[in-house]
């Protein structure tokens, strides 16, 4: 908000200067000097009308100067750069156009008008001075993000470090604990144990060099929506788990659907009460994952606070890790349904 603050005066200002000084300089018409008493008097006469025109010249570049400004800012999310730099070319020749066609009303076409060389100089001068500002502040967006991710990487290697606590002992344990249960008589048990061990294994092994292929992913959130359903009765909840499509091996963030899960099932689902839950992973294009998740809603979600720390910051490791390569849909009705569409860029490689 600082630099906000600072920032729009110093457009303000360099508005102010630079107007001043085109209008002041281009506007001379004669120049006499005249000494009086051995002291030299310089008299500078300047054209009403020409100053009259540059303004409007003026104008003109401020409007251009301002579309070309946050058209380059929209690179945040586009990133079309030829797109960009044909919109920004464009705003140019049609200011030099319009600037150009007011010099034909009336009463400026009475007038005199500026040189074409004059005009669209001082036109290029913008232009190229608002390119600038707004590849700076781009850079600048950008950089920022590139901390943000970073320190949100550390932070989670920091949060895993912390959370491992010699993952051998906690795998020799679970396995132990598997070893002593009755496999026959508690067959659940023991396969709830195994899913877990998967769990753990995922997190702390399969993460660890960053993306992971969509096909471990889904795996992930089986597995975690298997132990989830524990808590409840069989026919308490209506859950259906699809996957269609063959381009399992498309990289993808870890982790980067189970806030909506998690979300589902922490206010979509409620004891002793009919519940649904319907998650689907489309992976019929090589080159975009989509996923969806519908679940119920119930009036307790409301007591819990509902959906939104857990939602809001997974659309903020959205923009950080896909930045204009996801878009993401919510609707929350009767119903909460998400779908999210990640862009990969990578061909399957089966």
């Amino acid at each position: 908000m600082k630099k906000l603050h600072l920032e729009i005066p110093i457009n303000i200002l360099f508005w102010i200067l630079t107007v001043w000084l085109i209008s002041s300089s281009f506007s001379i018409t004669f120049v006499d000097v005249d000494i009086v008493n051995g002291n030299e008097i310089i008299n500078i006469q300047r054209d009403t009308v020409i100053i009259i025109q540059l303004l409007i010249l003026s104008f003109c570049s401020f409007v251009m100067f301002y579309l070309n400004f946050f058209s380059i800012l929209r690179l945040k999310k586009e990133q079309n750069l030829i797109r960009t730099a044909f919109i920004s070319v464009a705003y140019l020749v049609l200011s030099i156009i319009i600037y150009h066609l007011t010099e034909l009303l009336p009463p400026s076409s009475d007038f005199p008008s500026l040189s074409l060389s004059l005009s669209i100089g001082i036109m290029v001068f913008y232009f190229a001075v608002s390119t600038a500002y707004g590849l700076v502040k781009l850079w600048m967006f950008t950089e920022n993000n590139r901390k943000l991710l970073l320190l949100e990487k550390k932070q989670a290697e920091l949060t895993l470090l912390r959370s491992q606590l010699h993952p051998h002992f906690l795998f020799n344990t679970l396995n132990n604990l598997l070893a002593m249960v009755d496999q026959e008589h508690n067959p659940n048990l023991a396969d709830s144990l195994n899913t877990l061990s998967d769990l753990l294994r995922y997190v702390v092994y399969d993460t660890a060099k960053g993306k992971v292929s969509i096909e471990k992913e889904i795996s992930f959130v089986k597995n975690f929506s298997k132990l989830q359903m524990l808590r409840f009765e069989k026919d308490e909840i209506d859950y259906s788990f699809t996957v269609e499509g063959e381009f399992v091996q498309q990289p993808v963030e870890p982790g980067i659907f189970i806030p909506f899960v998690e979300n589902a099932f922490k206010y979509g689902v409620e004891i002793e009460n009919k519940s649904y839950i319907n998650i689907k992973f489309d992976l019929l294009d090589s080159k975009m994952i989509r996923f969806s998740i519908t679940n119920s809603l119930h009036r307790i979600s409301d007591k819990k606070g509902g959906s939104g720390s857990g939602i809001k910051k997974a659309k903020e490791r959205l923009n950080l890790v896909y930045p204009g390569k996801h878009k993401i849909e919510i609707q929350n009705n009767n119903f909460f349904h998400v779908f999210l569409e990640i862009e990969t860029n990578e061909r399957d490689n089966n």
